[in-house]
Order: C-alpha cells, then structure tokens, then sequence
C-alpha cells in the first residue's frame, strides 16, 4: 500500500509533464523545434537539429568509437573526445566537420530540461514552485477525481440503487474511451511510422537480438520491474479488483487473457516507437544506438524529437501525449482504488462517505506532490522510482510468494483456489509458487542489493543523504510487515507453527461458503492441522482446539452436532496421510 501511494504522487508528475507537452503541441512551429527567446531561459549552447543534423560532439564520439586512426604522409588532424585522441586526414577532417554544430545539447533536451522542468545543477538548490507545472498538477488530479469519486463498484445501501446504476454507466463510457483510445491512436501512429524512411533500421534494432545483453541480469531485473508495473502487481491492485469479482469463479481464462493483452500492447507499442526512431537515425545519418534513450527522456526528448523530423509534427505530436494522458489515467485509477478502498475497509464510517474520502485523497496527494513542482522535482521523481517503484515492490512480491508458498502453506492455497474456482492449480502453478518464483526472486534482489546504484540524472550523481532517504522510504514501507509478524509471533508464545497457522474464523465472509469450506476441510483432512486461539491482551497462547471444533454459521440439515474440542478423525487413511503431510 505504501508502495501505492508513493506511485500515485510521483506517476502524477509524470502525467503532468505530458499536459504541458500536450499543450505546447498545438503550438506552430513546435517549441522544441528550436532554441526560442521566449522560453526565458538560457539559451547557451543549443542547437536545433531542423537547422543541423550534424552535431560536432557525436562526429568525434562515431570517430573515436570506431577506432579510426590513419597514418601516412599526408597532413593530419587530430580527434579527441573523452580523452581519447585519433588522427583521421586533414582532408576527411574538413569534410566530415563541415557545417557542424558546436552544442552541446539540442532544442529538445533545452526545452524538456530548461523550460519545462527548469532544472536545478544540483538537489540542494530547491528553487521555487513553478506555476505551469503546478497549474497541470492541479489540473491532473481534479481530472483523476473526477473519475473515481463513485469507484468501480458503489457501495451504496438499497434506496440508493438508480444512483449506482446511473454512475455505473458513465463510468462505463469514461473507461470505454481510456481503454479503447490509445490502441486507435497507436494504430493510427503504426501505420504512419512503418511506412517512414527508415523505419526498418529501428525495427532491426528491436528485434534482433543481441546475446551478449539479453544474459545480462540487469536487462532481467528491468523486464521483470515492468512487468510488475504494467500488471500492478505487488502494489495492491489485483486484490482491489479481486475483491469485486463474485466468491466462485474461474479466474484463469481472464488472468492468461489480461497477460496476453499486457504483452501484445508493449510489443505494439514498441514498434510504433522504435519505426518513428528509425526514421529519426536515417534523416540524421547517426547509429540507432545513439538515438535510443531510457527513462524519461525516451517520452520527452528522443521521441518528441523524431516527431518533429516528419510531416505534419504537430498532429503526430498532439495524439503522443493524448495516449500518454489516457493510460496515464487508467493507471491512476487503479492505484488510487488500492489506497481509497483501503481506507473505507479500515475505517466503515467512510464508506458511505465516497466522494469525500476521495477528496481528501487527492488533495492530500495534491499538497504533497507540490514539492515535485520545484526545480528540483526530477531529482525526487528519480530516487521515488529507483526505491518505491522498484526495489520496494521487488520485495513485496518475494514475500507474498514465502507467504503463500511456504507460511500459509502451498497445499492449503490449492484447496482454497480449488474450492472457489473448481479446478485445481496445475503443477506448474505449485511448482512456481513454491520454488520458482522465490528463487527467481530472492536472485535478482541479492543482485539487486549487490549492484544497486546510485542514483542520478544524466551526468549528475545525486547526493548520498538522497539515497539515504529513499532507504528509509523502502523501511517505512517494510516495517509494518515486520512489525505484526513479530507481534502475532509474541502472541502464539514464539511458535511458528502457531503464529503461521490461519485463524480460526479465516474463511469465505458469506456465512453459506464458509459453512461449506469448514466442511470440506474437515473431508479432505485439514482438520487435523492447530490452530492456535490466543485470549485478548495475553502473550501466551492459549489451548491448542480443531477447526472441526469452530461452530458453523450456518448448519445443514441434518447434520450431527460434535461437542466442542473433540477432533474428527479423517475419514480415510488418504485423508490421514494427506493431514499428516501438512
């Protein structure tokens, strides 16, 4: 949840810098065409590529990088970059260097980090609040709230139905077009980027692989944090829209099907953005390698730079940034239900109160990503991401999978999966969660840990305190795990069996499906296992009963009345040796 609600703060920013953009694009020429006046901001050392594609800077970087150096007896110049000198004909010198621009940063990375964001040189200079960002930011979250403030689902009482009904079909059609709209508009982008001058240099570089990268754990640990991401997992949102869906259904159709779709929509969409880059290495005659960007700057520098370099950039640059609002907000949307429902869980008097728990929500998000607004703001955006986004998450999930796999036990969560669903979890399902997954997992966070860098944009290494706090940010969001583990420990007299074991009312919350759960375990033998009852406000645990010994909510007709304490033994020695198992 902490995880959660960090993301919300800081992912916003991120929407908020696609406003601007947005904005700026129905702006002819295009601002990040070229180094304006009326940005305000220093213009030293700026270039435009509309102007030049040639930047003397990445002339010696391809000459020295590519080992060029002659000899002979005719005149010599010398190349150096980065401390390493070639000597390359005075003659080839004069041509390739011919016309250069002498920047040494382009209209895009000008506009993206001088006026937009108005960077600060280093995190101890905050800076003031900046009224467009701030004016997006504010403008971002109204539009958040109003698309949650009913939620998926109103929980309203009865005389209330035609208000839920009502809200159910606006809601309907607000994420009918946040769903649906991007994957237009992506068409619309592939069909144009394909058919680019070039584009096939960037689909090369996709897709063919390279093996000497793809073994790296680094590349591992970056697919699996998009993957966690892109599926919200480990932050709270498959248990938010879980608990919508009815008690009994099979739900492994719909989990293949939403990883299918996940999968296909990054493929998609990776081609519609590396065909546009390839265009981009073609007009300007440099290596697709020096063209790819990460992070941030793939979205608001490379890729609002090759926009510019084809017909009609104002069009193409207009529905880039609307794709990125759109699933910007259907994301939002899902982590701000995570914390919202949360909420009203914890507190019932809320839940009744919808709409004015969900204002405060985001106001309070709202006042706290004010800080995001200073000049200083991309630095605190880059260590919430490198901490929460990643490694926090990284960790959540290593125990959600040491939780299921080996506390609560793999053989019981079948049984639970097989009583709500009526089919059993196939071996490689138990295999993964049991083995796989944790050891996959507990890998990449010791390499993690091991190589774990510090944190930095572009050139800038930010300070250690920076790192230090976003440590304290990953413990403020371990240590409630920590703390009730060793609580409910003290409570069970410091018995891992016992502090392991559900408690005794664990079950359906429908008194009909528990009453039929507690009768199917005791079929299948689970009765056997302890199940620890610990008195209020005592540290020991108290005497050891059954759970055949639990009354039932409800019982069936007929059925035969057990006194309290006294165990039913299993009704078969499968049944026996099943128990004795676990």
């Amino acid at each position: 949840m902490w995880s959660a609600f960090v993301t919300t703060i800081y992912y916003q920013m991120i929407i908020t810098y696609a406003v601007v953009y947005l904005y700026h694009s129905f702006k002819s020429p295009l601002p990040w065409t070229d180094c304006f006046e009326w940005w305000g901001v220093p213009l030293d050392g700026c270039f435009s590529r509309l102007r030049t594609a040639r930047v003397c800077d990445l002339i010696r970087k391809s000459l020295v990088f590519a080992g060029v150096n002659a000899t002979g007896s005719v005149p010599m110049a010398v190349v150096s970059y980065e401390n390493v000198s070639v000597l390359i004909p005075q003659s080839e010198y004069e041509r390739r260097f011919a016309g250069c621009a002498h920047g040494n940063i382009s209209s895009t990375e000008a506009f993206y980090s001088r006026f937009v964001l108005n960077l600060s040189p280093s995190l101890a200079e905050v800076g003031y609040v900046q009224r467009n960002l701030v004016i997006c930011y504010a403008l971002s979250w109204v539009v958040i709230f109003l698309v949650i403030f009913k939620g998926i689902k109103a929980r309203l009482l009865p005389q209330c139905r035609k208000r839920r009904l009502t809200y159910d079909s606006v809601v309907g059609k607000v994420v009918l077009v946040t769903a649906t709209a991007p994957y237009i508009i992506l068409a619309i982008m592939f069909i144009r980027g394909v058919t680019l001058p070039g584009a096939g240099i960037g689909l090369r570089y996709l897709l063919w692989p390279r093996w000497d990268t793809i073994f790296s754990p680094d590349v591992w640990r970056a697919a699996m944090e998009q993957t966690f991401y892109s599926l919200s997992i480990g932050t709270g949102g498959l248990l938010v829209y879980g608990s919508y869906e009815p008690f009994r259904r099979d739900i492994s159709y719909g989990a293949k099907f939403v990883c299918l779709v996940d999968f296909l929509t990054s493929a998609f969409s990776s081609v519609v953005v590396f065909s546009v880059l390839g265009n981009m290495a073609h007009t300007l005659d440099i290596p697709i390698s020096d063209v790819v960007n990460a992070g941030p700057g793939l979205a608001f520098v490379t890729y609002p730079d090759a926009l510019s370099l084809i017909p009609f950039p104002n069009m193409w640059a207009a529905l880039f940034f609307a794709v990125l609002i759109l699933l910007g907000i259907d994301t939002q949307m899902g982590l701000c239900e995570v914390l919202i429902d949360s909420i009203q869980d914890t507190f019932p008097v809320l839940a009744t109160r919808r709409t004015v728990t969900v204002f405060m929500y985001c106001s309070a998000c709202f006042l706290i990503g004010l800080s995001l607004t200073t000049q200083v703001g991309l630095y605190m955006v880059t260590i919430l991401d490198n901490y929460l986004g990643a490694l926090l998450v990284l960790v959540t999930c290593l125990a959600e999978t040491i939780t299921v796999g080996w506390v609560y036990g793999i053989k019981r969560f079948c049984f639970d999966v097989t009583f709500m669903t009526g089919a059993c979890p196939s071996y490689y399902l138990v295999l993964t969660l049991k083995y796989l997954a944790p050891a996959t997992l507990t890998s990449l966070l010791v390499y993690t840990l091991y190589t774990f860098p510090r944190s930095s944009v572009d050139e800038y290494v930010l300070p250690l305190w920076a790192d230090l706090f976003g440590w304290g940010l990953v413990m403020v969001g371990m240590a409630p795990l920590l703390i009730i583990a060793l609580v409910k420990l003290a409570e069970c007299g410091y018995s891992w069996q016992r502090a392991s074991a559900p408690e005794m009312d664990w079950g359906p919350d429908d008194p009909k499906y528990r009453t039929m759960y507690h009768q199917r375990l005791d079929e299948v033998g689970f009765q056997q296992l302890d199940y620890a009852v610990v008195a209020v406000g005592s540290r020991k645990a108290a005497p050891v009963v059954s759970l055949a010994a639990i009354p039932s909510e409800k019982k069936p007709h007929g059925a035969e009345k057990k006194p309290h304490g006294v165990e039913k033994k299993p009704k078969s020695p499968k049944a026996a040796h099943h128990a004795a198992q676990l």
